[in-house]
């Protein structure tokens, strides 16, 4: 299952969240090489990892372990795509009520065998659309490997926002997208696992973007 994390409910995920942001450190920093500017030892929080960020996180319902997590944050304040990685976009940044940025998301593979990462990332991948979906936001900003880019198309409408770049200080190249969160992508990743039982737990009854989003199927 796959909690999501609201500003009005982070309290009871502080142990979680805490473990979330060391992963997040060992798989971006120590794993990956990444350099994250003003982040502390060990541990990556970084400043868009605010007020209004909502997390989804992935708990191994048996052993309680943190296997994957996402952030997501409104696109109508300062975020990544438009204060780090605006040089990424050809265009002007996507911008607006329905749309939201992804980023960190992270699976730490070392600790998992072949299967549990493959059904992670599928399950990841199905929460990050229904929450989309619950919650009224159309389209996901992220920046990516251009790897996964492609994967992505399998199940998201996946469009480049710029040419794909690459960063001497990671030794990997990374590119701009905007995917569409739709049904049908959705209905794509369940049909891969053959899931049809509840992936998002504890769902808020309410809604983060201002404009009133179309009525869904998968709102509470």
């Amino acid at each position: 299952m796959v909690d999501i994390v609201f500003p009005s409910n982070r309290h009871v995920f502080a142990s979680t969240l805490e473990e979330m942001h060391r992963q997040r450190y060992r798989v971006l920093v120590e794993g990956a090489g990444w350099n994250i500017p003003g982040i502390k030892q060990g541990y990556d929080k970084d400043a868009f990892d605010t007020d209004e960020t909502v997390y989804l996180l992935e708990i191994d319902p048996q052993s309680k372990d943190l296997l994957a997590s996402v952030r997501f944050n409104p696109t109508t304040k300062p975020h990544m795509m438009t204060e780090v990685f605006r040089h990424q976009c050809e265009g002007d940044v996507p911008t607006g009520n329905t749309i939201w940025e992804g980023s960190r998301y992270v699976f730490e593979k070392a600790r998992m065998d072949t299967e549990t990462f493959a059904r992670t990332r599928i399950i990841m991948g199905i929460a990050m659309t229904e929450f989309c979906l619950s919650q009224g936001i159309k389209q996901m900003t992220w920046l990516t490997h251009p790897t996964l880019y492609r994967g992505a198309q399998n199940w998201w409408n996946v469009r480049a926002l710029g040419a794909p770049q690459y960063y001497d200080s990671d030794r990997a190249e990374y590119v701009a997208a905007i995917s569409d969160m739709t049904m049908e992508a959705r209905n794509k990743l369940r049909a891969v696992i053959s899931e049809d039982g509840p992936v998002l737990f504890k769902r808020e009854p309410l809604h983060l973007v201002t404009e009133r989003p179309e009525p869904s199927p998968l709102a509470a």
